[in-house]
């Protein structure tokens, strides 16, 4: 009797409980490499250019806001790693660079700390590679 008791309080409890209203989290913008002429593979959608030594160039990345209200972005360049599962991961993180690697990213591209997308419009991020 006590069990059939405590079941039935348990579901009553649960019946009037409030809900609480969850939302997902998504990006509220969405970014796209112009490839440029001396991309190397232009079936993929990231930077993969062929340089001579020495020079400059200028690569344009197209950031996209669909939401009502201006998105101000914080930029940073982080080369890709791979985590403990082998996936390349392009997160920021405190990971020294491989004694191997030959060439450092941060030391060849610059790029703006900051930019703001407008409300339902869009805009260039320039970032400078030398």
């Amino acid at each position: 009797m006590k069990k059939k008791l405590f079941c039935f309080i348990t579901l009553i409890v649960m019946l009037i409980m409030p809900a609480t209203q969850v939302f997902a989290s998504e990006l509220n913008f969405a970014a796209k490499a112009e490839l440029p002429d001396n991309q190397v593979n232009p079936d993929v959608s990231y930077f993969d250019i062929k340089m001579n030594p020495g020079a400059q160039q200028t690569l344009h990345v197209q950031l996209r806001n669909e939401t009502e209200k201006p998105v101000t972005l914080d930029v940073e360049l982080a080369s890709a790693t791979t985590n403990l599962n082998g996936v390349v991961e392009y997160t920021p993180n405190t990971i020294k660079p491989a004694k191997s690697l030959q060439f450092n990213m941060k030391d060849y591209v610059k790029a703006p700390k900051q930019t703001v997308i407008p409300a339902k419009g869009s805009t260039v991020l320039d970032l400078a590679v030398k």
